[in-house]
Parts: structure tokens; C-alpha cells; sequence
């Protein structure tokens, strides 16, 4: 009896350690390393409703599919600002246009004083790169910040609307001067595949960034024709390049241990009730983006989340789902608590996010900044401008219902106007809490940094 007690507690105590044994593995997530490799794979100008796990009726994205299957998709996440640098900016800094200074393109820097996604990694002892695939994102711009390796080089610019070509075949952008503007995205995966070739033993934090689905729209010429707008061939080549890192994942037995995240900058107007392009645009086609997210074992599959979320909240996501700590002034908040039912942290239907463009004042000329914020199903827009002749402030507010009217189509302020009028106050109050940030204003010629002392830069 004594033997059998003895036998008994002894078997008890080795399932223990077994069970222990088997928690610790689900610490490690599953893997010999610590923490996780991240790809994040940025698609430029790629609106939600285009990918077919969004619902578009066509088939454009099946690797991105197969992602949102084996992972978490968000249904609706709102970027902060339809631009590519300052986007990008929100992205890997966590924090809002207002915070990190960046408020359109080429025409700021990201301070060093911010500190990026990248640069988190790179102290814990990760490798880092990032492959770009157009022009805005040059390292000029500030954006390099934490990357070992920082491929901006472009190689394969295509003809686009908007540039200024010079005599020697190359390009103007706001001032600057460049051979190519872009990189298409088979170029861009080659890099990204030989750079995961060299460092699959290491961990790795890699950016990838695609850039066709901006206009002009000129996919492949197998894939022109096969889709009801070339947009969506572009979405298509993209999603292909994407099965091409999915692919190299699988065969370097990587997968398991790799969060894998597609997201966009921001979206893209395609004609629709006359809205044409993003950067001037807040309407839903312009910053509605996608967001998938797949880590095997850690990240619930199938899991399609409802709640309304920013580019703000990317950063400090990732970095949770990784294990790294979160750093403080962080204007996002981690989205782990609603695919694990935690969601003591979110409002229903999620905080309010703010918006903005102020490419109207700073680069068209038409001296209008837009902000706004999107508070359930009601969207608030506040647009300003100065009165050239009386030197006063003329403003314009715009209510929209998104239940009633997704297009955005009957602004309800005039009909409304103490409506209206709160939600300024509060989108007033939203602001004033955010942490203003130092611009790093840059002069890339003497016309742009006059336009810049017109606008009070300097």
C-alpha cells in the first residue's frame, strides 16, 4: 500500500512536470526562439473591399485569403491620414500625424527623437530590413530609423501621372530628383527573398512594401483585361508577390514561428460619385484598409474581428503579440484583448479615431487642412481654410450617418447643426490630447520652402 502511494505521488509529480513542460512550450510560442519573427507587408493605396476576403466579388486575393483563414482579419481598420509617408510614420511609430510631425509627403522627416517598430526589434537583438517600393519612402524622409538594412533604391519606375520627367529620363517629385520612382512588386520580393535567404537562422523583423495598386493602374499585361478595372490586376500582382513570401515561409520550415501582417497605408477613390485618387479624400474608399494578421497557435484562425480600429493600433499589436514590451506614449492601443475576449481596454465598437489631410494647405495650394473623427457609425469632418481677402478662418462641417448613408453622400450638418456642432467640440477636445510633435521640416528647393514660409514653417 505504501509502494503504491510512493508510485502514485511519483507519477503525479512527473504529469506535473510534463504539464509544466508543455506551458513553457506555449510561452516560447511553440518554438525554439523566444519570440517570433515579423514580416509586415504594406500595400500601397490598397482599400479594403478590393481583396476577396473583404467580400469583392472577384478573385484578387487568394494568398491574402489563406492568411485571413489561418488568422485573425479586422473588418474595418481606419488609417489616420491617405498619404504614404506620414501613414507609414503612424505605422511603425504608434502615434498620430500630430505626434510624430509628419503631415504629408516629402516635405517632413520623422524626427529621430520617434522611436520606430524597427528600433524595438533591433534592441531585442533581431535582425531588421525593409524593402520599399516607392519613392516617398526614400531614407531622406526618415523612416530608416532601427533598419540594419534600408533598401530604397529605385529600379523600375513606370510612367505615372503627376511627375515631371527631366531631359535625362528621370523624374521630379516636390523638388526632388530621381531616376525611377518606384519599384514594381516582383522587384521588391526578389530583394526581400534573397535578404530571408541569407538570415532564415536569424530572427527577423522584415517590411515590405508594395507599391502598384498606385495609379497609374498597370499590372502585368497577363493580368490586364482579366478584371472589370486595372486596379484590381494590380491588387492581384500584389497578392501573388505575397504567396511569394508565404511560399519562401513554408520551405524554410518558418511559418509556425513568423507573424505575418498585411496592411495598407491607406486607400484609393476610384471614380466613385466623382471622388478620384486619396490624398485629398476622407471619405471611407480613402481610409478604410485592410488588416490580416496570421501566427499559428498564437492567433485564433478564421477569427474576423468588428470592432472599428486605427494604423495606431498596429504597432503596440504587434509588439504584444511578439512579447516585446510596449513603450510608453503609445497614442494606439493593442488589439490582442479582442480576438482573446479581454476587451476590458475598448469602448464598444472601438475608440474614436481621428483622421486628417493636409495636403489641401500644403501641397495643392488650396489652403484647406480636413480633420475629422469616426465615432461608431457617425463621421465627423471639419474643414478649414484662410480667407486670402479678409485673413479670416472659413470653416465647413460635415456629418455623415455610415448606417443609413455608407458613401457618404447627404451631410446631415446643416440639418443638424447643434449635431454638428458637438461633434466639433469633441473632435476639439480629441486633439487637444494628443502630444504635439516637432516637424523636421525639409527644403528640397527654394520654391517649396517658400510655399512653406507662406504656410508659418519657418
Amino acid at each position: 500500500m505504501i509502494l503504491n502511494t510512493q508510485r502514485s505521488y511519483w507519477l503525479l509529480l512527473i504529469l506535473i512536470l510534463i504539464a509544466a513542460s508543455g506551458v513553457a512550450g506555449l510561452s516560447m510560442l511553440g518554438s525554439s526562439r523566444p519570440e517570433p519573427n515579423v514580416l509586415l507587408i504594406v500595400v500601397d493605396t490598397l482599400r479594403a473591399d478590393r481583396l476577396s476576403c473583404y467580400g469583392w466579388r472577384e478573385t484578387t486575393s487568394p494568398n491574402i485569403d489563406r492568411l485571413a483563414a489561418e488568422g485573425v482579419l479586422v473588418e474595418r481598420m481606419i488609417c489616420q491620414v491617405p498619404q504614404t509617408l506620414p501613414s507609414f510614420c503612424t505605422i511603425l511609430t504608434g502615434s498620430y500625424p500630430p505626434s510624430h510631425g509628419v503631415r504629408v509627403n516629402g516635405l517632413f522627416a520623422l524626427p529621430e527623437e520617434a522611436t520606430t517598430m524597427a528600433e524595438c526589434f533591433k534592441d531585442e537583438g533581431y535582425r531588421t530590413a525593409a524593402f520599399i517600393a516607392g519613392f516617398p519612402l526614400d531614407s531622406s524622409f526618415g523612416l530608416d530609423q532601427g533598419f540594419e538594412s534600408y533598401e530604397d533604391e529605385m529600379r523600375s519606375s513606370l510612367p505615372m501621372e503627376g511627375l515631371q520627367k527631366n531631359p535625362d529620363g528621370g523624374v521630379q517629385w516636390l523638388g526632388y530628383q530621381t531616376e525611377c520612382f518606384e519599384n514594381r512588386a516582383d522587384v521588391v520580393t526578389e530583394e526581400a527573398l534573397a535578404w530571408l535567404e541569407r538570415h532564415r537562422e536569424d530572427p527577423f523583423f522584415v517590411m515590405v512594401h508594395y507599391f502598384d495598386p498606385h495609379h497609374d493602374y498597370l499590372p502585368p499585361e497577363r493580368l490586364r483585361g482579366v478584371f472589370d478595372h486595372p486596379y484590381a490586376g494590380e491588387v492581384a500582382f500584389v497578392d501573388e508577390q505575397v504567396g511569394r513570401l508565404l511560399a519562401e515561409l513554408d520551405a524554410a520550415g518558418l511559418a509556425d514561428e513568423t507573424l505575418v501582417v498585411v496592411t495598407a497605408d491607406h486607400g484609393e477613390c476610384l471614380g466613385e460619385f466623382g471622388r478620384y485618387f486619396h490624398q485629398a479624400h476622407l471619405s471611407d474608399a480613402a481610409l478604410h484598409i485592410p488588416f490580416v494578421a496570421r501566427l499559428p497557435g498564437i492567433l485564433p484562425a478564421g477569427t474576423r474581428l468588428s470592432e472599428t480600429c486605427e494604423t495606431v493600433d498596429i504597432m503596440p499589436t504587434i509588439l504584444e503579440v511578439t512579447g516585446n514590451d510596449l513603450i510608453s506614449g503609445l497614442s494606439g492601443q493593442s488589439l490582442t484583448p479582442l480576438w482573446e475576449g479581454t476587451n476590458s481596454g475598448r469602448i464598444a465598437g472601438g475608440p474614436p479615431c481621428y483622421f486628417e489631410t493636409l495636403y489641401g494647405k500644403l501641397e495643392a495650394e488650396t489652403g484647406v487642412t480636413r480633420v475629422g473623427l469616426l465615432e461608431g457609425k457617425r463621421k465627423f469632418i471639419l474643414s478649414q481654410r484662410t480667407n486670402p481677402s479678409t485673413g479670416r478662418i472659413e470653416e465647413m462641417l460635415e456629418l455623415y450617418d455610415l448606417q443609413s448613408d455608407p458613401d457618404e453622400l447627404k451631410n446631415l450638418a446643416p440639418s443638424r447643426p447643434a449635431e454638428a456642432q458637438q461633434a466639433r467640440e469633441r473632435l476639439q477636445r480629441f486633439l487637444d490630447r494628443i502630444p504635439a510633435g516637432q516637424a523636421v521640416v525639409l527644403t528640397p528647393d527654394e520654391e517649396s520652402k517658400e510655399k512653406l514660409k507662406r504656410l508659418g514653417y519657418f
